[in-house]
Parts: C-alpha cells; sequence; structure tokens
C-alpha cells in the first residue's frame, strides 16, 4: 500500500514537473509591463534627445557671444573683471546641462540593463523555460517599480530642466547686455 502511494505521489509530482509552473499570470503581467516598458523607454529618449538639444542651444548661444579682443583690452581692469565673472557665470550656467546629461546617462545604463532581464524574461516564457515561478514574479514587479520610478524621475528631470534653462537664459541676458556694447560699438552710441 505504502508503495502504491509513493508511486501515486511520483507519478503526479511528475505530472507536475512534465506540464510546469503555471505562468498564465506571469505572462499577463510581463505582457502589461512590456507596454509599459516600452512607452517609458520612448519618452526617455524623446527627454534625452530634447535635453541635447536645449543644451545645443544654450551653448550655440553662449558662444555666439564673442568679444573682440581690442574691445576688451580697452577695458578697465574693474570692467574686464565684471565682464569675466559675468561670462565666468553664464558658463557655469549653461554647464549645467551636461551635469544633467550625466545623470541622464547613468539612468539610461541601468535601464538598459533592465531592458535586457525583461526580454531574459519575454524569451524564458515564450520558450516555457521558467523555472522558478515566484523568482520570475518577483523580478516583474521590480521591473514594474523601476517603470512606475521612470516615470516620476522624468517629472523631476522636467522640473531641473525647467530650472537649469532659466538661470542659464539668465546669466546669458546679463552677459549679453554688458558684452553687447563691447561686441556692437555703433550701439553704445
Amino acid at each position: 500500500m505504502k508503495t502504491a502511494r509513493h508511486l501515486s505521489f511520483l507519478a503526479l509530482a511528475l505530472v507536475f514537473v512534465a506540464c510546469g509552473p503555471d505562468t498564465t499570470q506571469l505572462q499577463a503581467d510581463v505582457t502589461a509591463l512590456d507596454k509599459t516598458w516600452t512607452e517609458t523607454t520612448a519618452a526617455v529618449e524623446k527627454w534625452s534627445q530634447n535635453l541635447l538639444t536645449e543644451q545645443g542651444q544654450f551653448q550655440s548661444m553662449l558662444n555666439a557671444i564673442e568679444i573682440p579682443a581690442d574691445a576688451k583690452a580697452k577695458l578697465k581692469p574693474a570692467e574686464a573683471a565684471r565682464l569675466d565673472s559675468i561670462a565666468s557665470n553664464a558658463q557655469v550656467q549653461v554647464s549645467q546641462f551636461a551635469d544633467i546629461q550625466g545623470e541622464v546617462s547613468a539612468f539610461v545604463t541601468s535601464w538598459q540593463e533592465k531592458t535586457e532581464a525583461l526580454q531574459a524574461l519575454k524569451d524564458q516564457l515564450a520558450a516555457k523555460k521558467i523555472e522558478d515561478l515566484p523568482k520570475a514574479t518577483q523580478e516583474v514587479t521590480a521591473l514594474a517599480e523601476a517603470a512606475a520610478a521612470a516615470k516620476t524621475t522624468l517629472g523631476e528631470w522636467d522640473q531641473t530642466l525647467d530650472a537649469v534653462k532659466a538661470s542659464a537664459l539668465e546669466a546669458l541676458t546679463a552677459y549679453k547686455a554688458v558684452a553687447g556694447p563691447l561686441i556692437n560699438p555703433a550701439a553704445k552710441k
């Protein structure tokens, strides 16, 4: 009798192993996550491209302020120091775009690693090779949390970028106001 029970249990275990874990819910979760992930990836890429565009525009505005050496040489030491200070501040403000770009680059690197993890889950599901369902479920949960956090991060970056643009524009306007008469002496008269 014991042998029959053992054989029955063994047969049931073999059927379970042969069928594998039920991954229906995991498949649904991964499919939903994949949609969210794709949308979030597109938003991050668009945001990053926008940052590069903004950075380029502000750098161009800074580079366009060229003071002729002879005009700068005619300045009194205090005026030259003031001009240098304002020019330096403009450069510092514009360089803040690079700081944001560094943060975005680090985020994108991390995001790509997570994207690979999601792809691995999708591949395992397609091949019906999910060996540890609880672990796979935890990975999906962690990736879903990462996607939600990415949306929050994008909002934070929007605020940071707006602040950087405002301070850079203010600094460039001040620099241009001081440098303008030196660049175009006719405007001074």
